[in-house]
């Protein structure tokens, strides 16, 4: 059932080595960063590892509400983040594409979960850029989706407009700033105006959601960014440098 992840699960082995990535496996990983002595913590879960399984009447694909991302994968992905300083969380499917019925509740068990433990959540699938603040009775958490990485460039169709963001959070202060972009159709990277509500430069502000108690005695800055399926938090004091001077 596996088998058409076996590129996937070679990139993750391999790929992921030296990334912090302690608890890698056929589906996602867990990495553990330590960023001068703060603890960061990425979850990636596998969303697509039942997609085309499912068809419908007419024999197209139907992977709404017919995947899953399976509890033992999410515990496994959880397991020993308590007590991190950040946690990220990333899937590529939005909560609800996942399974509702017949008496699988994997969109319920995924989203609480991860809204429990996460302060970050990223996703793609649906390509509609935005930065959502939810608080909910299972969890708080800052929803971040990603714009679309077609080989297609029309920027007059939003759900086809190439695009991504750069996220900035401030672990003192736990405030953070999303950067959304999207290519012009030509040659050129422009501030989202349209998704961030006229905000300047595209950027939207949010308070980091607590999850734990924890006084931060110094400023450590991390700058990620996701574009598509993709995501990444790494140290850059350039590009750190460069938002705080907007």
């Amino acid at each position: 059932m596996l088998s058409p992840l076996r590129e996937y699960e070679e990139f993750v082995a391999q790929g992921m080595n030296g990334g912090g990535c302690g608890k890698c496996h056929s589906y996602g990983f867990n990495a553990a960063l330590d960023i001068e002595g703060l603890q960061i913590q990425i979850i990636g879960l596998n969303s697509a590892w039942l997609c085309g399984m499912r068809r419908d009447d007419r024999g197209e694909v139907d992977d709404y509400g017919n995947i899953i991302v399976g509890e033992p994968q999410l515990m496994h992905a959880l397991d020993g983040v308590e007590g991190a300083d950040l946690i990220i969380g990333a899937l590529h499917h939005p909560f609800h594409w996942l399974a509702l019925k017949d008496g699988i509740d994997d969109r319920v068990k995924v989203r609480n979960r991860l809204m429990e433990k996460c302060h970050i959540i990223l996703h793609g699938h649906e390509h509609e850029p935005a930065v959502t603040v939810q608080n909910t009775t299972y969890g708080d958490a800052i929803v971040i989706p990603a714009g679309s990485a077609y080989d297609r460039r029309d920027p007059g169709i939003a759900m086809y407009a190439n695009g991504y963001n750069v996220c900035h959070v401030d672990l003192e202060s736990r405030e953070g700033r999303a950067y959304l972009r999207q290519f012009d159709g030509d040659y050129r990277w422009q501030a989202d105006m349209h998704r961030s509500r006229g905000a300047n430069d595209g950027k939207v502000s949010f308070a980091i959601p607590s999850k734990r108690e924890r006084p931060m005695s110094r400023r450590v800055d991390i700058v990620g960014v996701s574009a598509g399926t993709g995501s990444g938090v790494a140290r850059s004091e350039e590009h750190t440098s460069e938002l705080q001077s907007r």
